[in-house]
């Protein structure tokens, strides 16, 4: 990993490096993550038929199948690519000079930073993802990681707002019964929802410590463990002063990062929805939305934890029955088709993840152009 996260033009021998990572990355990496993402996808659909067992009759399930509107259902299908399509956008929005990140391009490496949050542990997908656009577009990793940490921010942010605007607005048709404890989540989403959106404008939270431990770093460098720590500490410096700078510069990056967060949650919420029409329930779009953005800003932590999916899934099936009103099947299949789709993005990152490892790094100093000069990717 460290040789993507390191600036082209200063590693010296690039092609070797590259090819050993290129290996390292297919060998393992790739095939894990796609074996884990089938595998979370099968253990759903296991548990969805044991909590089926008994409680719905065989006959509705095969009706469900046989009256479904497939045309639509595969529209929809479609409609949930959004998200992925757009959190790129955001996140390019945000980039220093977003003009010469390709869209297409970064939409493929987000494909595989899913890929890579299922296959390593902690948020070293999103490392790796930050490295592929320096290797890519020339853009610092530091600075690469700090956009998309403040991207996440303003998607988090945005999603805690909407989600306590539809509570307060909308007439859900959640039973009385549950009213407190959604009452409660709400109040925790927003909760969650301003702390991040207060580490984004005040970063010096995270440069503070980073600092202090430097400094006591600082005369045991000739140790190769602490040498280790302390570049890594400083990588963490340089990404928590990009962190400040993007902080300081507030205004209309991060509003565009919005307005493109607000489309991946309609064309996320419409594709449920959609999904649920075909299937001979389409329930309230309200409550798609407020679904949605709940499980967007109180599951945020779950892209840093591998395995998570499966949590994931049933907050958002339960959502769909209790805010939307969607019998039991009905959200336990959109929640499947929902997991069929993050199979096929893991599926593109993997392709994606092949092709730029297989391609020369642009250097930071050569990437003036918009997109580069390195082949690969169409950047859109």
């Amino acid at each position: 990993m460290s040789e993507l996260l390191q600036p082209a033009d200063d590693a010296p021998d690039a092609a070797a490096a590259s090819a050993a990572l290129a290996a390292l990355r297919m060998g393992r990496v790739v095939p894990r993550g796609l074996l884990l993402a089938t595998g979370w996808m099968v253990v759903f659909l296991l548990l969805s038929l044991a909590l089926l067992h008994g409680t719905v009759d065989l006959d509705q399930l095969r009706a469900l199948w046989r009256q479904a509107r497939w045309p639509p259902l595969l529209g929809s299908f479609a409609l949930l690519f959004g998200g992925l399509v757009f959190m790129g956008l955001r996140w390019r929005a945000l980039m220093p000079e977003p003009a010469r990140v390709g869209r297409v391009g970064l939409v493929g490496i987000c494909a595989s930073g899913q890929l890579l949050n299922m296959a390593l542990p902690g948020p070293v997908g999103e490392l790796v993802a930050a490295g592929l656009v320096q290797r890519r577009y020339g853009v610092e990793a530091p600075v690469a990681l700090a956009a998309s940490i403040h991207a996440r921010f303003v998607g988090v942010t945005s999603a805690a707002l909407i989600t306590l605007v539809i509570w307060l607005t909308a007439p859900l048709p959640v039973p009385e019964t549950a009213r407190p404890f959604m009452w409660g989540a709400v109040v925790m989403v927003a909760l969650w929802g301003g702390a991040l959106g207060g580490l984004a404008l005040w970063p010096g939270l995270f440069l503070g410590p980073t600092a202090l431990v430097r400094r006591w770093l600082q005369p045991r460098r000739e140790r190769w463990l602490f040498g280790a720590s302390d570049r890594f500490l400083a990588l963490g410096a340089r990404f928590g002063e990009s962190l400040s700078t993007m902080g300081r510069r507030m205004g209309r990056p991060h509003l565009i990062a919005a307005g493109w967060n607000l489309l991946g949650v309609v064309s996320i919420s419409v594709g449920a929805w959609g999904a649920a029409w075909a299937l001979g329930a389409p329930g309230d779009l309200a409550g798609f939305v407020f679904s949605q953005c709940a499980v967007t800003a109180g599951a945020v932590v779950l892209f840093a934890l591998p395995g998570m999916q499966v949590g994931w899934d049933a907050a958002f099936a339960t959502l769909l029955v209790t805010t939307v009103g969607l019998p039991l099947e009905h959200a336990l299949a959109i929640t499947v088709l929902v997991r069929c789709q993050q199979l096929v993005v893991v599926s593109v990152g993997a392709l994606v993840l092949a092709l730029m490892l297989r391609v020369p790094a642009v250097s930071s100093s050569s990437s003036g152009e918009p997109g580069g000069r390195a082949g690969g990717l169409s950047t859109g």
